[in-house]
């Protein structure tokens, strides 16, 4: 039932004209390092650290991504830890530009001791602009996986330091 209102919801939300959000490429930084921390609820150690890397390509809305992340633990082995690069686009902004939407695809590698696989996460975040500063704060809903393991709901929360832009 509840798949089915969801395609109910998706179908009229498409069928209803939709004019395309304003976006200001000249407000949105050409540069983003982020870090912060994630929680797995499936994982055996649920906290992890989340670090990225965002660069504008050109003067689009369009950046290219590259995540690493890692669990918060003292244990050895080593546990699970990944690094995805991928695209992220900002779908929508706010019109003083300081708060925007961003949509995120990512693929790469996630590795433990001597297993290695495929890993990727998709994802939307808020970039919310700390007054006039540099600084954004950004909480963000992944669903990650790998070859190995099945797709994961990761809510993480990171803080921000952008170069460039307005």
């Amino acid at each position: 039932m509840t798949k089915l209102i969801a395609l109910a919801l998706l179908v009229c939300a498409l069928a209803t004209p939709q004019t395309p959000p304003t976006v200001n490429p000249s407000a949105l930084p050409s540069y983003m390092v982020g870090t912060g921390v994630e929680w797995n609820r499936y994982a055996a150690y649920p906290f992890g650290n989340v670090t990225s890397l965002a660069v504008r390509l050109g003067t689009s809305n369009l950046y290219s991504w590259s995540t690493a992340d890692t669990p918060i633990t003292a244990t050895t082995p080593p546990q699970a830890s990944a690094l995805r690069t991928g695209a992220a686009y900002i779908a929508a902004q706010s019109p003083t530009g300081s708060v925007f939407l961003v949509l995120l695809g990512q693929a790469g590698l996630a590795t433990t001791g001597n297993t290695t696989a495929a890993a990727f996460s998709g994802g939307v975040a808020v970039a919310i602009r700390v007054k006039k500063t540099h600084w954004y704060l950004m909480p963000c809903f992944r669903a990650t996986g790998t070859s190995t393991t099945s797709t994961q709901p990761v809510p993480e929360i990171q803080a921000w330091y952008s170069f460039g832009g307005q």
